[in-house]
């Protein structure tokens, strides 16, 4: 079934509400029915797995560090000077 566009109002099909600028999908019948209020989306063609998979490929940015970022408390130097010297925690 083809896609539109509903346009200068809302729509209300199948007790669902269609916002001016949404997209519906509706069979022939439907569509002749408020053809006043619809503009058809142009099918496009799939694109290729090549062109999907390029897409998928590329690695989500890591967020810089900032300067005077707090450190965690304790390093494992720490850790293993506390035990040495008998110290407690």
């Amino acid at each position: 079934m083809p896609n539109y566009t509903v346009k200068g109002t809302n729509i209300l099909h199948n007790k669902t509400v269609f916002a001016e600028g949404s997209t519906i999908e509706l069979d022939s019948e439907e569509a002749i029915r408020l053809a006043d209020y619809l503009e058809e989306i142009p099918e496009t063609k799939k694109e290729t797995k090549k062109q999907d998979d390029s897409k998928q490929a590329k690695p989500a940015a890591k967020e810089p560090k900032t300067p005077g970022t707090p450190q965690p408390a304790t390093t494992k130097s720490e850790d293993t000077n506390s035990e040495n010297t008998g110290g407690t925690q």
